[in-house]
């Protein structure tokens, strides 16, 4: 898809007034070009008031069609912008869990920063380029009203110039996907290097090699940017000089052979170099629409990609309130994650025959890889089980209902993302909040604030407290722990098990926690072993 139909598809106001103003502008342009060929002519007498009037008026008459064309232009493509920002964002938020941890991050920043940055100068790009080619086009119809030679010989000149553009555009746009592509590359290596500082600190081998492949991608950036300096340089000086010859023929060869008077060569020439500025504008704007276009197809290749993975739409979802829950089964329950080129069989867990009871607490253990995880997004409804059933009090959960239940949990997850402020959560009390990160004993390291965090900036260990603070506040009906403890230090530990867990079921929540920590087993009500996928004990 080129820019054009984008904006068809996109602008939700009619462009009509926008180009009713930039072709009026355009108009404008060509009435200053004969006032000001009248002066011209005008010979010794100088130009008479009315002239000047009219030079006066028609120049005021631009500065404002102009000022609109652009700020309306602006305006328009920053509402689409930020129409495309929040779409993409709402596809991601129904995308599948699975689906979603394959997709290149990389690619995401990329596409929300720098390609609808592109897209953003483009129809700037696009606007003056169409004001401008209006110029051109009343210019020529001025010209040919005062010679036919002189229109012709501009006809053949620019269906030439066409010509070698569509000639040499193709090499244009295969160097644009490159940069692109490296752009991307570009993204993935500075976030090797942010993510995992910690280990390139480690290692002084494996730092020098990551920073060799960042300056390898860095250098490759930079001469493909070079390499499209030159090109687009290239073309411009051509299409100048191309553009000076022209003028350079109707100068001085026409007249000759045309036999045109004085006056109407004056005009001529006159007329072909106020088209000089408009052409360029028009010229340099290819690049810009080019880069929009290949913006715009990585745009809507990465939609579809997000709406393959899109297994819950609004429309399909039936809110229905579980809280009261007693019971929850799940039966002959199997997850197998997709196929990859890489692995002959791909990792499942299941069949899994499990009851979840109101208030119970719930150990699942297992050695490393053995499904654990797997399992707890699986009982959560993170991840879309392959066959099975989920029953709330014999109530089957379909794909219709997941969104319902999975409000019933809240927890820590291992890689669990921390918030800088309380999101979802109404009637916030900041002093119930500081009282509890007392208790954690952050309160050294951080406070609430407005329901903002000052910091978050914590230690693994750190940050898992202040999530367990947030899930207490969510207050859910089930509370789920990912291997919570294995980042506290012994105190903290033996709080959790010992204080904090049954607390939690003394008010009548259901705990699932992920443990290894096999001298705290006796503080469940059951235990529930996982080994290469399946339930053993």
């Amino acid at each position: 898809m080129n820019l054009f139909a984008f904006l068809t598809k996109e602008m939700r106001k009619s462009p009509v007034p926008l180009l009713v103003m930039a072709t009026l502008g355009g108009l404008i342009n060509a009435i200053l070009l004969s006032a000001f060929s009248n002066i011209s002519s005008a010979g010794k007498d100088g130009p008479d008031l009315h002239a000047i009037l009219l030079i006066l008026t028609t120049m005021a008459l631009y500065y404002y069609t102009k000022k609109y064309t652009l700020l309306t232009s602006m305006t328009t493509m920053e509402e689409m912008i930020n129409s495309i920002r929040k779409r993409v964002i709402t596809k991601l938020r129904r995308a599948d869990l699975v689906a979603f941890e394959q997709v290149e991050r990389a690619n995401i920043y990329s596409l929300l920063t720098q390609e609808v940055s592109t897209l953003s100068q483009s129809v700037n790009a696009l606007v003056n380029a169409f004001q401008s080619s209006v110029i051109v086009f009343f210019c020529m119809i001025y010209v040919g009203l005062n010679s036919l030679p002189a229109l012709l010989i501009m006809l053949v000149a620019f269906a030439l110039g066409a010509v070698t553009y569509m000639t040499i555009r193709k090499d244009t746009d295969a160097l644009l996907h490159r940069l692109m592509r490296e752009d991307a590359a570009f993204f993935r290596t500075l976030g090797h290097i942010l993510n995992g500082f910690k280990e390139i600190k480690l290692h002084a081998r494996k730092n020098k090699a990551v920073f060799r492949t960042y300056s390898s991608v860095v250098r490759q950036l930079k001469l493909l940017n070079l390499q499209a300096g030159k090109l687009f340089s290239g073309h411009m000086v051509y299409t100048q000089t191309y553009f000076y010859l022209l003028i350079g023929v109707i100068v001085f060869i026409l007249p000759g052979y045309a036999d045109l008077q004085k006056e109407t060569a004056m005009s001529v020439t006159i007329a072909t170099l106020f088209m000089v500025a408009p052409l360029l504008m028009c010229l340099s704007a290819f690049p810009e629409l080019s880069r929009a276009n290949m913006a715009i197809s990585n745009l809507y290749r990465m939609e579809t990609e997000l709406e393959g993975m899109m297994r819950e739409k609004n429309a399909n979802q039936v809110q229905i309130d579980y809280s009261t829950f007693e019971k929850i089964e799940f039966q002959n329950l199997l997850f197998r994650f997709p196929q990859t080129p890489y692995e002959e069989k791909p990792f499942q867990i299941g069949e899994i025959d499990l009851s979840l009871y109101r208030g119970e607490t719930l150990f699942i253990v297992g050695g490393n890889g053995s499904g654990k995880t797997t399992l707890l997004k699986v009982l959560t409804g993170l991840y879309k089980r392959s066959a099975g059933k989920i029953l709330v009090d014999g109530r089957l959960i379909g794909t219709n209902r997941i969104s319902s239940y999975r409000q019933l949990f809240s927890g820590v997850f291992a890689d669990y993302h921390l918030f800088d402020r309380l999101y979802g959560i109404d009637a916030i009390d900041d002093e119930q909040v500081n009282a509890l990160i007392d208790q954690m004993e952050l309160s050294e390291k951080t406070s609430c604030i407005d329901g903002r965090f000052s910091a978050v900036k914590l230690s693994q260990g750190q940050r898992k407290r202040l999530g367990l603070i947030v899930t207490l506040l969510e207050d859910k009906p089930i509370f789920i722990f990912d291997e919570w403890a294995a980042d506290q230090d012994p105190h903290f530990k033996d709080y959790f098990y010992k204080t904090l867990l049954p607390q939690l079921k003394a008010q009548g929540k259901t705990l699932i926690i992920i443990s290894h920590d096999d001298r705290y087993f006796d503080c469940a009500d059951r235990v529930v072993k996982m080994d290469f996928g399946k339930i053993v004990q």
